[in-house]
């Protein structure tokens, strides 16, 4: 990507990342089509959201054998909520990650002269994804654990993981989008490839079980290793952060490494 001491005209005075980001929350409205792939996984939501927190208890299979892991000393339920939050925040708004380059279309080059770095430009991407995400999931999370009575320990321990969790999952699917954009589509619907999607798939899951294990392994050492717990409140976090971190840096590396061939013949 172009350099220079002056920010051009398409980015304004704001600094690059965030200028991208307004840039591609102002561009999704224009066109209806373009706005209805955005806007119709959010008409979802509810639905998911009432499923995940106002369904049967029969339904939640997975629930039901992890608090029977629980012994009566852990309730996972709490834990299943924060995942099914975070789940519905990532199936929203990937679909802003995904497209991000190819978003761009005709006018991808103009945004390739521009003077910012490719990190820059993949920050940008991943903040028009990012902020939407961490604003919705936050109130739905504050719902729910208003609703649930959460300690004030658990529901922070809950929302940073859902946060630094989405933030991985988010940067994994902007990075993905980079090698197979596809800057010709005249359907919004083709903006998104499906390989980069099922690398992104396939990141995101290795990503979110390994990083969401660690993340339970206080309450499974309550259970299995009570003299360990404290120990597990400590590595259990690191663990996620190290996991998410080397992830997603390696799927937005990828993309950073094909950037320059996007839109090249």
């Amino acid at each position: 990507m172009a350099r220079d001491s002056k920010r051009s005209g398409l980015l304004g005075d704001a600094t690059p990342p965030l200028a991208i980001a307004l840039k591609d929350w102002r561009v999704i409205p224009r066109d209806l089509r373009n706005f209805a792939q955005f806007i119709t996984p959010l008409i979802l939501l509810p639905i998911l959201y009432l499923n995940f927190f106002g369904g049967r208890r029969e339904g939640f299979n997975a629930l039901n054998e992890a608090n029977t892991f629980g012994q009566g000393l852990v309730d996972f339920t709490n834990a299943f909520v924060a995942a099914g939050i975070l789940m519905s925040g990532v199936f929203v708004f990937s679909r802003i990650a995904s497209t991000g380059i190819s978003m761009e279309g005709k006018s991808w080059w103009l945004m390739k002269a521009a003077p910012i770095s490719g990190r820059e430009l993949l920050l940008g991407k991943f903040t028009a994804a990012m902020v939407p995400f961490a604003i919705v999931t936050t109130l739905m999370f504050i719902g729910v654990a208003a609703w649930r009575g959460f300690s004030l320990p658990g529901a922070i321990y809950g929302w940073l993981g859902i946060m630094s969790l989405g933030a991985g999952m988010l940067a994994i699917d902007v990075g993905m989008a980079v090698p197979w954009a596809n800057l010709t589509w005249d359907d919004p619907r083709r903006m998104s490839s499906g390989w980069g999607g099922l690398f992104a798939m396939i990141g995101t899951t290795v990503m979110g079980l390994a990083a969401g294990l660690c993340l339970s392994l206080p309450l499974i050492a309550r259970v299995l290793l009570p003299d360990l717990e404290i120990a597990a409140w400590i590595v259990g976090p690191l663990l996620a952060i190290g996991i998410t971190l080397g992830i997603a840096t390696l799927m937005v590396g990828i993309g950073l490494k094909f950037l320059p061939n996007v839109g090249e013949a």
